[in-house]
């Protein structure tokens, strides 16, 4: 995968900084899920912030940017937590 994002171009596709990637790298990544990773930190109201990679078919395709509650992000954490998901 950082093969991949060391080579692509990017598109923003919505308003809190989600973007759309295009990959020129053909190796695929070795990934058992869509959602392969997940960042997660504090807005400055309290409310998480969650920034999902996307990948499909092992290709990296995007990386989505939220705020759980739909409020519009105020400013993003200074500090990140990371969430790997395991096998069901």
């Amino acid at each position: 995968m950082k093969d991949q994002l060391t080579h692509c171009t990017v598109r923003l596709i919505d308003e809190d900084g989600s973007f759309e990637l295009r990959v020129e790298e053909s190796a695929s990544a070795p990934v058992t899920s869509r959602v392969p990773t997940e960042l997660y930190g504090p807005d400055t109201d309290g409310v998480q912030i969650s920034v999902l990679l996307h990948v499909v078919q092992g290709r990296c395709q995007e990386i989505e940017v939220y705020k759980i509650d739909g409020s519009p992000i105020r400013q993003m954490p200074t500090n990140w937590q990371r969430f790997i998901p395991g096998p069901d």
